[in-house]
């Protein structure tokens, strides 16, 4: 199977192609959960509404809407993150920034997730986004798996990504191409050799080498230095993995 010998930009692109396809059989007039933007490749849809589902006007998961101004006397965590923080799977109330703020006393938590984002993704959407409402705290929700979304081009559809150029970072890919470009189709001709340079891309993956550690370390760098440029406070919750939620030990993206 493609997943076998293929990696990277690829591999998801032959995925989508596969559901494109797989689709093309199905019709449905709901509309999708997130809609396309050239700045962030996708965004969730605005007064998006479902059983358990609802995203406000701002894009912001949940019902109720969060003006720029702060009501008097609360204050304002603003959390960005992918499907976890969203809360893929789960009602508006379940999701963890919604129990945050039942715990505690005039705090009000926007919850900026985005299912399926890098880190990337998400200094693009704090940038955006978040200190449009003058948070006192901001919180990265950050997903071991988003390291490797931060060396990709492509995921469920186009995104932006970044290089490393100097000591900084380039943002590349941008603006994203939109959903209507035919992305040609990945599969090699020779799949032994596209296995061997896979089975090569993965072992240096796996090493301290591997150039999604210096990207994401530069991301975080950004991330941080927006905050503080806002003099926001920055708070990052790390969240392992399935296969490692119950292991003791730091992992490398820990680490």
């Amino acid at each position: 199977p493609p997943e076998e010998f293929l990696s990277g930009d690829a591999f998801w692109i032959q995925r989508w192609r596969e559901s494109k396809r797989a689709s093309a059989t199905e019709r449905s007039d709901a509309p999708e959960i997130t809609r396309y933007d050239a700045e962030l490749g996708w965004v969730p849809r605005e007064n998006f509404r479902s059983p358990e589902v609802d995203i406000n006007s701002r894009g912001a998961r949940g019902l109720r809407e969060d003006p720029p101004e702060k009501p008097t006397g609360t204050r304002r965590i603003v959390i960005i993150g992918d499907s976890f923080t969203f809360g893929e799977g789960v009602s508006n109330a379940d999701t963890y920034p919604a129990a945050l703020e039942e715990m505690l006393e005039d705090v009000r938590v926007v919850n900026l997730g985005v299912l399926g984002y890098g880190t990337d993704q998400q200094l693009l959407r704090l940038r955006r986004s978040a200190f449009t409402y003058d948070p006192d705290l901001v919180i990265l929700g950050f997903f071991g798996p988003n390291v490797d979304r931060n060396v990709i081009s492509f995921r469920d559809a186009a995104k932006p990504m970044f290089e490393l150029s100097g000591v900084g970072i380039r943002l590349v890919n941008s603006p994203v191409p939109d959903p209507s470009t035919e992305w040609p189709s990945p599969l090699p001709v020779f799949q032994g050799i596209a296995w061997l340079e896979t089975l090569g891309a993965r072992v240096l993956d796996r090493t301290v080498f591997a150039p999604k550690w210096e990207i994401t370390r530069r991301i975080l760098d950004a991330v941080a230095g927006e905050c503080r440029a806002h003099a926001v406070p920055l708070l990052i919750a790390f969240y392992p993995d399935k296969r490692l939620s119950f292991n003791r030990d730091p992992t490398d993206t820990e680490i």
